[in-house]
């Protein structure tokens, strides 16, 4: 057939090119849609239609609104506390959506414990306390914390950790001691020497030694006992004006090791002696027979008239007393004390004792004068002090006594004892017969028969006080004694270090809860089964592609291929 004008009209080349863009085109679209047909996916199988109801269905039930559940948080203040200490802290609790009393409890460790607490329903706050041993080691430590909370019977918690600082206690304090020697004596216008010791624990700084509560006239300068030594040497010296006798003195030692003062303190005793006073002890050597009654009398009034001419002639006197009858007889010896010792410088108490003393016994042949003698020599005299003794009887002597068995055995026995004086007050008919004894110590005879006759004692003790005082020889310069040294100063027993008060603790923070889970909305009920209804088939347009229209495509491309090969073809 012609082809049509239009086309006739165009050049060959144009033709050529419409014709196979045109065929170009068709074939593409073929082929794309002959690929989607093998891969499209297989389309869903048909569902029954719903069975035709008279009324909508009805709207699931709404779920009721949620709510979280109670909620509990517990919080705990730091606390410092020194080993063997303790200290209190805050626990502060919240509460949410419930009201009722915590409890709070604290699992040990580390040794360290606090016991159980309760905080009542109406508080959020209570007061626990951490006790520490003493041998916990210093640093930081945990303490656990538990609170608890029953709620419609079942039980909620919280827990945290207290922080507990335990610092290490402070050194032990420095410990020491002083001592000195017990006494030390001086002369009016005079000195003398003592040691001080020292003994540290824990320190070797400088002690200085003070001493205080000295008597009027004494003076004793301070020492330092220096770091590495224990002991020092002090001075002690006594003007003219010095009060005599013995005196407590206070010696206090002082130092300050690490900052600290610390101090210990003893007491030594000073002894003012009278430099022109020389000792002299004198013993009364007494007859104790009934008939010198009247002559113990009067000498126990005299006797202190006798000390004031001691007293007078700066002798330093002291009295001791033995008393006889007949030792051949059975009748012992009298040895009184006069205060508590053999010598005292007590006049008032040895005149006391002269006149306590149980008169009565005796013999026929003499008293036991030698004996007495033998006993007294034999008292504890001092050395460098003139020995006197001053016999006193209404009788002879003993030719042969109970221990000493004759005059010149007597003698030798006071010779050995070193006595000075031997005085004797007797009836002047008795003199011969105590002459021998004159052999060793020296003395003079007093007239007893007159001085009880005339009452005369005072004259008797004051006659005699001369006698004495004129016999003892002049005093060489007077020494005092040395001072013994003073023994180991020993240390108190440590003190037990007690720990010092712990700071306070902070106030608790606030606690927190620890974050909500979420919550769960309870599960819709499930609505009843729909009776089976009968199946119906709804016609549904197929889906695109599962119809020919791939095919119908082809068949339309081959068309429009032939036909232009055709028109290609006529022209």
């Amino acid at each position: 057939m012609p082809a049509p004008p239009f086309l006739a009209k165009m050049p060959r080349p144009a033709l050529f090119a419409l014709t196979g863009a045109l065929a170009g085109f068709l074939v593409a679209l073929t082929a794309g849609e002959l690929v989607w047909y093998l891969l499209q996916p297989s389309p869903p199988a048909q569902q029954p239609a719903p069975a035709p109801r008279d009324e909508p269905p009805a709207e699931p039930p709404t779920p009721p609104p949620t709510r979280p559940g109670p909620r509990l948080a517990v919080s705990a203040a730091p606390v410092t506390a020194y080993p063997g200490g303790k200290n209190t802290f805050g626990v502060r609790v919240a509460r949410d959506t419930f009201e009722g009393p915590v409890t709070v409890r604290f699992e040990p460790t580390g040794g360290l414990t606090a016991a159980e607490i309760s905080i009542p329903a109406t508080e959020t706050i209570g007061k626990a306390e951490v006790v520490v041993p003493p041998d916990v080691k210093a640093g930081g430590h945990a303490l656990a914390v538990v609170a608890t909370a029953a709620v419609n019977d079942h039980t909620i918690r919280a827990s945290t950790a207290v922080r507990v600082t335990v610092p290490a206690l402070p050194p032990p304090p420095a410990r020491m001691a002083v001592s000195t020697s017990p006494k030390v004596q001086v002369y009016q216008k005079g000195k003398n020497t003592f040691t001080v010791r020292v003994t540290r624990a824990d320190f070797d700084d400088p002690v200085t030694v003070a001493f205080e509560d000295l008597p009027d006239g004494v003076k004793v300068p301070a020492v330092t006992v220096p770091a590495g030594k224990t002991e020092a040497t002090a001075e002690l010296t006594a003007d003219a004006a010095a009060k005599l006798g013995a005196a407590k003195v206070t010696v206090t030692a002082r130092a300050v090791p690490k900052g600290v003062a610390t101090s210990a303190t003893a007491e030594v005793v000073a002894e003012i002696l009278d430099p022109n006073r020389a000792p002299v002890d004198v013993v009364l050597v007494l007859d104790c027979t009934g008939s010198m009654r009247k002559s113990v009398d009067g000498l126990s009034r005299g006797v202190p008239v006798l000390a004031a001419e001691l007293d007078k002639a700066r002798l330093d006197a002291r009295f001791g007393l033995v008393g006889f009858r007949d030792t051949t007889l059975g009748q012992p010896l009298e040895r009184p004390l006069v205060g508590g010792a053999r010598m005292s410088g007590d006049v008032a108490q040895f005149a006391r004792v002269v006149r306590g003393l149980r008169l009565g016994g005796g013999g026929g042949d003499g008293e036991s004068s030698l004996d007495g003698l033998e006993a007294a020599a034999d008292y504890p005299l001092r050395a460098g002090a003139a020995r006197v003794l001053v016999l006193v009887t209404d009788g002879p002597p003993k030719r042969s006594d109970g221990r000493i068995k004759s005059a010149d055995m007597a003698v030798k026995h006071l010779v050995a004892k070193r006595i000075d004086q031997l005085h004797v007050v007797a009836l002047p008919e008795h003199l011969k017969r105590f002459e021998p004894l004159w052999e060793g110590p020296k003395g003079k005879f007093f007239d007893l028969k007159a001085a009880t006759a005339d009452d005369a004692f005072d004259k008797l003790m004051t006659d005699l006080g001369k006698v004495i005082a004129g016999a003892v020889p002049p005093q060489p310069e007077p020494k005092p004694e040395p001072s013994v040294t003073a023994g180991v100063a020993v240390l108190p027993e440590p003190a037990p270090v007690k720990p010092p008060a712990a700071p306070g603790a902070p106030e608790p923070e606030e606690p927190r809860f620890a974050p909500t889970p979420p919550t769960i909305p309870p599960a819709l009920p499930t609505p009843a089964p729909s009776p089976p209804q009968p199946e119906v088939t709804e016609n549904r347009p197929a889906p695109e592609g599962a119809d020919g229209k791939p095919l119908a495509l082809t068949a339309w491309g081959a068309t429009v291929g032939v036909f232009a090969c055709l028109v290609l073809f006529l022209s």
